[in-house]
């Protein structure tokens, strides 16, 4: 089952938006005194945790943005072997 384009993109691009929002939190944000009376969720994470944290999602966004447009990292990049016998006969199909 092959996933839509349009829907890998859309996910990659809430991905790369989320992680410009932890970016924002680790860079911008709120100003320390408030975040001290928050301290739950998001806000209770040091400036420095966000930045890492928005960090890995922009690499996971852009690996998948990649992947929608047909990056395939796991994929051999080995020929197959030339002499490889031909399907006898039977019902199994032949996968390359």
């Amino acid at each position: 089952m092959a996933i839509p384009q349009w829907l890998a993109i859309s996910l990659a691009a809430l991905v790369l938006l989320f992680g410009c929002y932890r970016i924002w939190l680790a860079v911008g944000g709120p100003p320390d005194a408030e975040r001290a009376k928050a301290r739950s969720g998001m806000l209770a994470m040091s400036r420095r945790s966000n930045g890492m944290v928005a960090i890995l999602y922009l690499i996971v966004g852009g690996a998948l943005m990649a992947t929608a447009f047909g990056w395939q990292p796991f994929r051999r990049t080995s020929a197959p072997a030339a002499d490889a016998p031909a399907p006898g006969p039977g019902s199994a199909i032949l996968v390359r």
